[in-house]
Formats: structure tokens, C-alpha cells, sequence
């Protein structure tokens, strides 16, 4: 089967996440973006979001340097 159709969504932009900072900023992003489309006031009132403290986080990968 051939198919010609876009594998990433227009605006995709590859990032390599360089340390510990950059990774925790990353994850507020992510964990911030219920709030910006408006779901939901704060972070933590999206059930479904690990800002909730509903669910366990994964701690920082340990290859990157804080």
C-alpha cells in the first residue's frame, strides 16, 4: 500500500531535550496545555494530568546532568 500522506502535524519541530531543566520545563508544557485550551483553570484540576497527584510521576531521566 503506497500513501503519500504527512506522518508529523504541520508546526512539528523535533527537539532534543538537553538536560534536566529542559526536561522539567518540557513537562510543565505538557502539563499546562489543559489550561491553555481553556479545559480547565489550573493544571491541577485536569483530572487526567499528572499535576492532579493523582497519578505517579517518573522522576527525571538520570543521564540528564540538573
Amino acid at each position: 500500500m503506497n500513501s503519500s500522506l504527512e506522518v508529523w502535524a504541520t508546526g512539528y519541530t523535533e527537539h532534543r531535550v538537553k538536560d534536566a531543566a529542559d526536561y522539567h520545563q518540557h513537562a510543565a508544557y505538557i502539563r499546562e496545555n489543559p489550561v491553555r485550551a481553556i479545559l480547565v483553570e489550573t493544571c491541577a484540576a485536569y483530572r487526567l494530568s499528572s499535576a492532579a497527584g493523582e497519578w505517579e510521576i517518573d522522576p527525571t531521566p538520570p543521564w540528564l546532568k540538573p
